[in-house]
C-alpha cells in the first residue's frame, strides 16, 4: 500500500470512528443495553492538544509594572537593541512595564494562519497588568520549535485600587496579575504529527478497562471485519 492510499485510508477510518456506535450492556439495575460513542469513551492516540509556553513584555501599564526588576530592565533593553536602540539598563524605569510568562493551548490539525487564545502571567513585581499591551511574543512547543506569536492587548478580570503605603488601605478583587487574549496567538506551523503510522490507529480509553476495550474492537470489528484488536 503506497503512502497516499494509506494516509486516505487512516482519514476515512478516522472519520468512521468519529460516528462509530458501540453496544454495552447496562451494569446493575435496567437489564437492558445502551450505545455510546467511541469518541465519547476513547480518545486517539497523537492527536492530543499542543501546550506552548513563552516568555514576553506587557507595556502601556499605569505605574503598576515591575519598576526596578533587573530582569524587566534586562529585556527592555534587549528589546530596545533589536531596533538598534542603545539604552543603559541604569536608565530604563520599569513602572510601565511588567515581565510575563504566555501560555497557549493549540488543537489537533491545527495549520498555519488559525488563531488560539493566549493566557498571561506577571512573573515580576506588578501590581496589575490592567490596560496593557503583550508586545509580539514567540511561544514554543516542548521541542523548542516557535509554533505560534501572540500579541494584544490584555482582558483583565481582577483590579487592585488604593495606597500601597503602610497604615494605607488597599482592595484587590481577583487576580490583576493575570490576563488573557482572545485569539491573540497566530499559528505559524501545520500540524504535521503522525498520528496514523503506518495507516494503523490507537486509542485509549478515557477510563482503561478491558472488558471496554474487548468491546470497541468487537464493535469495530462488526463493522470493519479484522480491523481492530485490544491490548
Amino acid at each position: 500500500m503506497n503512502t497516499t492510499t494509506t494516509r486516505g485510508w487512516a482519514r476515512r477510518l478516522w472519520l468512521g470512528l468519529a460516528g462509530a456506535m458501540m453496544v454495552l450492556p447496562v451494569l446493575p439495575a435496567a437489564g437492558q443495553e445502551r450505545e455510546s460513542r467511541i469518541k465519547d469513551i476513547a480518545r486517539i492516540v497523537g492527536l492530543d492538544d499542543m501546550e506552548l509556553i513563552g516568555y514576553g513584555l506587557v507595556v502601556g501599564l499605569g505605574d503598576s509594572g515591575d519598576g526596578d526588576l533587573t530582569m524587566t530592565r534586562q529585556t527592555v533593553a534587549n528589546l530596545l537593541d533589536k531596533f538598534q536602540i542603545t539604552v543603559p539598563e541604569s536608565e530604563i524605569d520599569g513602572q510601565n512595564v511588567a515581565a510575563v510568562m504566555v501560555t497557549a493551548r493549540i488543537p489537533p490539525f491545527h495549520h498555519a494562519g488559525d488563531r488560539a487564545d493566549v493566557n498571561v502571567m506577571s512573573i515580576g513585581d506588578a501590581e496589575s497588568l490592567a490596560g496593557g499591551t503583550l508586545l509580539m511574543t514567540p511561544l514554543l512547543a516542548p521541542d523548542g520549535q516557535v509554533y505560534a506569536l501572540a500579541q494584544g492587548p490584555l482582558a483583565v478580570g481582577g483590579f487592585s485600587a488604593g495606597e500601597d503605603q503602610p497604615g494605607g488601605q488597599q482592595v484587590t478583587r481577583n487576580t490583576p496579575t493575570t490576563g488573557r487574549i482572545p485569539a491573540g496567538g497566530a499559528i505559524r506551523v501545520n500540524d504535521n504529527r503522525a498520528w496514523a503510522p503506518n495507516g494503523a490507529l490507537t486509542l485509549s480509553l478515557n477510563n482503561p478497562d478491558f472488558t471496554t476495550a474487548s468491546r470497541v474492537a468487537e464493535s469495530l470489528n462488526a463493522k470493519w471485519p479484522g480491523i481492530a484488536g485490544a491490548r
